[in-house]
């Protein structure tokens, strides 16, 4: 996994819509031919993210209801079902930090929460993209790769902008990484602060032993 702290830089542009659904920009050479010819490039790429921010989700989803009742998934998926991704993710970011504030070691207590904000603010990026992914105009799509995502009212109220997002298929590949990585992570991170917990407890256990 890239340093967890880098956020994947994409490239973007504003262009102007046209009369008739074109831009009027030079540079934006092949909209609505260019996924003509690289249709099945694309839609393996595209595929391969989706199926692999699909696992990344179920994992938030498993963590997020072992994190609401230990005993079983039920009541954890009973408020799951009534949330967004985004949703989940803050929910879980809140579940795990109380779960790490309740330890006495200072040093602990703070590296375990440094770790939690990082992944916190990674599965933000990744569904901030898989947004993008989702909603993209992929008949837009020009040679460059770059490919409509949002339609913008111009500042004074007069015409329209489009903002393209440069989404080619090395694009789509690093976020698939990332998405199996992250799942793996959060395990992770479980698991030590899982593993602090028992350090202390075990500390408390010796002291009322020896007394």
């Amino acid at each position: 996994m890239r340093k967890p702290k880098e956020k994947i830089k994409l490239e973007t542009k504003k262009v102007y819509l046209g009369q008739y659904g074109g831009t009027e920009d030079e540079t934006v050479i092949g909209e609505f031919e260019t996924i003509e010819n690289q249709h099945a490039k694309y839609a393996n790429s595209i595929g391969s993210f989706m199926i692999s921010f699909a696992e990344l989700e179920d994992a938030v989803d498993s963590s997020l209801a072992t994190a609401i009742n230990e005993r079983a998934y039920e009541p954890g998926y009973r408020v799951i079902k009534y949330l967004g991704f985004r949703d989940k993710i803050n929910l879980l970011y809140d579940c795990h930090s109380a779960y790490v504030r309740l330890l006495t070691s200072e040093a602990s207590r703070l590296r375990l929460l440094g770790k939690l904000k990082i992944l916190h603010n990674k599965l933000c990026e990744l569904s901030e993209f898989r947004n993008k992914v989702t909603h993209a105009n992929w008949q837009s799509l020009d040679v460059s790769g770059f490919v409509r995502t949002k339609v913008i009212e111009n500042r004074d109220g007069v015409g329209m902008q489009l903002e393209k997002i440069k989404m080619t298929p090395s694009v789509l590949i690093k976020f698939r990484k990332q998405n199996e990585a992250l799942v793996n992570k959060m395990e992770v991170f479980i698991e030590k602060a899982e593993d602090a917990h028992s350090r202390e407890y075990s500390r408390i256990y010796k002291k009322i032993s020896s007394r």
